[in-house]
This record gives structure tokens, C-alpha cells and sequence, in this order.
């Protein structure tokens, strides 16, 4: 899967601009391979918000490998399948800029991978807040991965992270030997 993709439910949103990214699925990443473990609280929430839209934010936060970006990639198909607009993008990724988060439809379900990797600069992080109050305003929904919970995350401006802070906030636990 690219680090960037989005799919329009055909609604306008208000944005002047669509950017469509390719996005190949073929990696079969679902909610049906993704093994719950102890994460199926965040699972059925991830799912009861595409399947009954409404606006809401929610923070996933473990470590690398965890299925962080499984769980996305799941919520970007899932939402393509409902039908819902949806926005994937790993910040991880050089080509994500600032300026693309102008550009994607936040009226849906937007996912915003390896959010980390934005943390303490100062522009980016600015870039994420606006996304957020503009998600927050469209009644879009917001779903973000990280390594740390908000308050750990590196983030230096405090409203981010109190908005952060403000949604459903989970820890991805990583399978046990005996969930393996």
C-alpha cells in the first residue's frame, strides 16, 4: 500500500481540491485477518465509527510492528466498502507534506500513519492541529497512530496534544505467545 491514498464518497466537502493518491490494496489488509488479541475494544470502535459515521478521534498509540498501520489500512478499506470517504497517509513518508493535508477530504474518515514522525516540528505539528479543528468542523472522523500516548508523543504544542488527548485513546497491544 502507498503512503498516501484517498477515495471521495462523491459528497463534496467544501475542499477545492482532491488529491487521489494510488492505492493497491492488494496487501488484503482487513479486520477480518487482523488477529484481536487484546485490542478488541479499539477494533469495535474503529469499526462502529465507519459503519455509523460520526465525528470522533481515535488515538492509537504501541509499538513498531504492533499492526498499527494494519488497523488503517483495514479502517481505509472498510470505509471504501461502506461507502465513506477515506484519507491514508504515513507521515513516515518524505513526499506527505503540510500542504497535503489541504488537499484531502475531511468530511470522511481520515488516517494519519506514523504521526510521530512529525513530532517537535513545529510547522508539521501546526499542520496536524489545523487538520484536526477542520476535521473537528466537517464532522469528519480522525484515526492517528503513534508510538506514545499524547502526553508522551513529542508533540510540543499543547493545544495538539490536548485535542490529541481528547478522543478515544488506546494502546495496540501486541499479540502474546499464546495469541501468536
Amino acid at each position: 500500500m502507498s503512503s498516501g491514498a484517498s477515495r471521495s464518497n462523491g459528497k463534496s466537502s467544501g475542499r477545492s481540491g482532491q488529491l487521489a493518491l494510488a492505492l493497491s490494496l492488494g496487501d488484503k489488509a482487513s479486520f477480518d485477518n487482523f488477529w484481536n488479541g487484546r485490542n478488541t475494544e479499539l477494533v469495535t470502535a474503529i469499526r462502529a465509527g465507519i459503519e455509523n459515521p460520526e465525528s470522533r478521534i481515535v488515538y492509537i498509540y504501541g509499538a513498531a510492528g504492533a499492526g498499527k498501520s494494519h488497523l488503517l489500512f483495514a479502517a481505509v478499506r472498510h470505509a471504501w466498502e461502506v461507502p465513506l470517504a477515506a484519507t491514508y497517509l504515513s507521515l513516515m513518508d518524505q513526499r506527505v507534506s503540510p500542504s497535503m493535508l489541504d488537499t484531502i477530504d475531511l468530511s470522511g474518515l481520515v488516517c494519519i500513519d506514523n504521526a510521530h514522525a512529525w513530532a517537535g516540528e513545529i510547522e508539521r505539528e501546526r499542520a496536524l492541529f489545523t487538520a484536526f479543528e477542520q476535521i473537528r468542523h466537517a464532522q469528519g472522523q480522525l484515526l492517528i497512530s503513534t508510538l506514545q500516548p499524547p502526553s508522551a508523543s513529542g508533540f510540543v504544542i499543547p493545544d495538539l496534544v490536548s485535542r490529541l488527548s481528547s478522543g478515544l485513546v488506546y494502546p495496540l497491544h501486541a499479540l502474546n505467545d499464546e495469541d501468536q
